[in-house]
């Protein structure tokens, strides 16, 4: 009798520990490529817009885009635990050392100008993490959770 008393509590418990656990997996992993994509895009921002022979870095992106798409490579590959990260979700934005970063990535710039060294470079990252024991609760809460995550490095 005792052991049917206990079980659903326990299994509860256990759990809410496993899910806690994911959620600081998921978060560390957002953190780290949220730093990767900062790092990638601090190397590259410096090149972008040079082609031919005044390419001399490994990597030379064209536009603002592309460096956006090299960004998002980039923030793909630490995010395998957790799944792919949408365009949508990463935000870039390069300004000058010393000055503050916009609060609302909607109106981050995405490194559109060139010869943008002696700058900072901003990438953050935005995920959503489902906990499993969301789903026995959504009468009580949405059920997801925001993770976000923001780097800034200065370009070389």
């Amino acid at each position: 009798m005792e052991f049917a008393l206990v079980l659903p509590l326990f299994l509860l418990i256990m759990l809410a520990l496993f899910d806690t656990g994911k959620g600081v997996y998921s978060y560390n992993t957002v953190s780290q490529a949220a730093r990767e994509g900062a790092r990638l895009a601090a190397v590259e921002a410096s090149w972008m817009g040079l082609s031919g022979a005044s390419c001399t870095a490994p990597v030379c992106p064209a536009n603002a885009a592309t460096l956006k798409s090299d960004v998002l490579a980039a923030v793909n590959r630490m995010t395998v635990g957790i799944g792919t990260i949408p365009s949508a979700n990463v935000f870039v934005h390069c300004h000058a050392a010393g000055t503050n970063t916009p609060a609302s990535p909607a109106t981050w710039n995405g490194c559109a100008s060139a010869n943008l060294s002696g700058n900072v470079v901003t990438v953050r990252v935005d995920y959503t993490y489902a906990p499993i024991i969301g789903a026995f609760f959504r009468w009580a809460t949405a059920g997801t959770m925001a993770l976000s995550a923001a780097t800034t490095m200065a370009v070389n």
